[in-house]
């Protein structure tokens, strides 16, 4: 029901997901596990699905403080190395998508992101269900907690945020849910363990409700269940939701019609990464 009623609403309905990822040498706002290379505080950045009526749409992703570094498909103007992307005039449709977006990572995730009840996108002679950008971030803006007379401080669009936390204790993965400020804290009594990964879907679906289609979130669970689901990393790592108000000092989106119709943007981004940066 929640979703019927944002495609009543608007005009256009644009959803997004993607997972902010940390490396040693930076931040990257990935697509994929795959992505998370030696990047220099990059945000490697979400996929992109339309709903509604058809139309022609231009879409712009902005990098804030940064550049993008990968985008598909191919952009009109701005693109890799610019702080842009800018696709004029793509072609939203209810056709098939017979001629899919080539290249990375279209060869490895995009018959994942494409089986999603989704328009089909229409850019030249090529069709598919999402568009996708990666950007750098300049600076760990993102993070949830400040340090204030040398204890942290959790920001206050981090307040009532929960997360999830993994670690391998002798060889055993274990989970926990918890709240970011309780991680902080240290405060071992209020994590709640988790029997299995399993629940780590639940409670990640729970996150993105009114947000993502159960399609849409399939295509992201699928694509990082692997790395949510183990804790075979070498230190802790916690998994939460990025609330919407810190979103926009990630990358902004643009979406404009030729019928000037309603836009609605939804956007949803996860943040995976060491407990001891979170």
């Amino acid at each position: 029901m929640t979703a019927l009623l944002l495609l009543l609403s608007a005009g256009l309905s644009v959803h997004e997901w993607g997972v902010v990822a940390y490396r040693n040498t930076g931040f990257s706002m990935a697509s994929s596990p795959a992505e998370m290379q030696d990047w220099p505080l990059e945000a490697k950045a979400p996929v992109l699905y339309f709903h509604g009526d058809p139309c022609a749409a231009t879409v712009r992703a902005t990098s804030i403080g940064g550049t993008m570094t990968a985008v598909l498909p191919e952009p009109s103007m701005g693109g890799t190395g610019s702080d842009f992307a800018l696709w004029s005039e793509l072609v939203l449709s209810d056709e098939g998508t017979e001629n899919r977006w080539p290249g990375e990572p279209a060869w490895e995730w995009g018959w994942l992101w494409s089986d999603v009840e989704a328009l089909c996108i229409g850019s030249g002679f090529f069709r598919d269900r999402y568009l996708f950008y990666e950007c750098t971030l300049p600076q760990p803006g993102i993070l949830p907690y400040i340090v204030e007379g040398g204890n942290p401080s959790l920001r206050v669009e981090y307040s009532g945020v929960s997360c999830v936390l993994l670690r391998n204790h002798e060889g055993v993965s274990q989970f926990a849910v918890t709240a970011l400020l309780a991680l902080a804290r240290r405060e071992g009594h209020n994590w709640e363990p988790l029997e299995n990964p399993d629940q780590i879907r639940e409670i990640v679906w729970s996150w993105s409700e009114g947000v993502l289609g159960p399609d849409e979130f399939n295509a992201l669970w699928e694509t990082w269940e692997q790395t949510f689901a183990s804790a075979t990393v070498h230190e802790p790592h916690v998994i939460y939701r990025i609330p919407e108000g810190v979103l926009d000092d990630l990358a902004t989106i643009e979406v404009t019609t030729d019928g000037n119709d309603t836009v609605e943007i939804l956007r949803f981004q996860l943040a995976y990464v060491p407990a001891s940066v979170q």
